[in-house]
């Protein structure tokens, strides 16, 4: 019997039934975020401004600090200040896929928040304990739920605070924390194993055509022309699957889940039938690192128009792997446009030029990427079957 197992049995053995049903509201006090105009806004960070987080940077379940707003202290209250041990949320989003997306802040920082999102601070309950119960299929279901047929795209203050979970014991919630904290640990290695596989391809791409080695061309001249529009393609029942940002695991670079829909019933953006190899750049910042080459073999296949699709006729491993270069990536941040919703246009992916080296030198390229993969596949399965077991807990605690 495994540690994980053995650990399992243990809590079980303290009769899960007994566990006391609670409200969010009753363990947890819910705040607001603070709320600022472009006036209140820095450009850097200095002794009148602190750090707010906005939904952006809550990402698989943590907080990551790229794309900061620096704002006027004066907006800020006392309350409105983070703690370590926050459960930060996105209440508020255009699209229902983010909405109740968590994080919590494991470490003390002076932060503060949006107001499209809120924060539970844990009152009566241990937080290690209870930030993965805003990481659990419960509590996504119950999101899901809650947001179906509203047309404004957020949860209610009220919604939170009645959200309900089994609470253990004090001593059982430390158990269950320590336990599901090492699932997150081994996960977490694991992830940084396939980045370190992402990078030494990236490094192989450098050392193969950086210095302007070969003559440029632009990336349209790479592939084969726009893709077709989804509603030519599908009829209003036909059955897809849909790929939007939240689809983007920008971390490994690849698609890691889709949306099913009846076409009539996907949403309004999406609009771009795309077939196995296509490479999908967002054009919307924060979130132009969300790359990734489509290697899901279904035909109903869509993704949202929030994409540029690129559909190669040069070797897809060769182009795929310059546009995750890091100078791709500042150079399409460096031409957004739009104050309120900043974007890049297709017309910029397109007319940018990179490297066209020989047939030869790419498919040599492709072969080293196909190499790492087979590593990197190794790794995933093994991902795949530790976050299995974390959901399974979870579903286990939570539900």
């Amino acid at each position: 019997m495994s540690k994980y197992s053995k650990d399992n049995e243990n809590i079980k053995g303290k009769r899960m039934s007994d566990w006391k049903t609670v409200k969010i509201g009753d363990i947890c006090e819910q705040i607001n975020g603070v709320s600022y105009k472009p006036a209140d806004v820095y450009d850097s960070l200095n002794e009148n401004a602190t750090v707010l987080l906005r939904a952006n940077n809550i990402f698989e379940d943590k907080l990551n600090y790229d794309e900061l707003v620096f704002v006027d202290k004066k907006r800020v209250s006392d309350i409105q200040y983070m703690k370590k041990g926050d459960i930060l949320i996105c209440a508020s989003s255009g699209s229902k896929h983010l909405v109740g997306k968590a994080a919590c802040l494991s470490e003390d920082k002076e932060l503060t928040f949006g107001a499209f999102c809120k924060v539970l601070r844990p009152k009566t309950v241990n937080p290690e304990f209870i930030k993965h119960y805003f990481f659990s299929p419960s509590y996504r279901t119950e999101i899901s739920r809650l947001s179906e047929g509203a047309n404004i795209n957020n949860i209610k203050a009220a919604d939170l605070d009645n959200l309900t979970l089994p609470l253990p014991t004090e001593s059982e919630q430390k158990k269950i924390a320590k336990q599901l904290d090492k699932c997150i640990k081994i996960i977490n290695n694991q992830k940084r194993s396939l980045e370190k596989y992402d990078l030494l391809i990236k490094s192989r791409f450098i050392e193969m055509f950086g210095d302007n080695k070969y003559p440029k061309i632009s990336i349209s001249e790479m592939i084969e022309g726009k893709v077709p529009s989804a509603k030519k393609l599908f009829n209003k029942t036909d059955e897809i699957k849909y790929i939007d940002i939240s689809s983007v695991d920008n971390k490994i670079n690849e698609i890691v889940g889709y949306t099913e829909y009846i076409f009539e019933e996907a949403p309004s953006r999406a609009q771009q039938h795309i077939r196995k190899n296509d490479i999908l750049i967002s054009t919307v910042r924060p979130n132009l690192k969300n790359i990734a080459i489509n290697r899901l073999d279904y035909k109903e296949t869509v993704a949202s128009s929030g994409f540029c699709v690129l559909r190669p006729k040069c070797v897809p491993e060769y182009l795929f792997v310059a546009v995750l270069q890091d100078k791709f990536t500042s150079d399409m941040v460096a031409v957004t446009t739009g104050a309120n919703y900043p974007a890049i246009k297709d017309s910029d992916v397109l007319n940018y030029e990179i490297s066209n080296p020989p047939l030869k030198l790419q498919q040599q390229f492709a072969a080293f990427v196909q190499q790492i993969d087979k590593s990197k596949f190794a790794v995933q399965k093994s991902l795949e079957k530790t976050e299995t077991l974390y959901k399974s807990l979870m579903q286990q605690y939570f539900a």
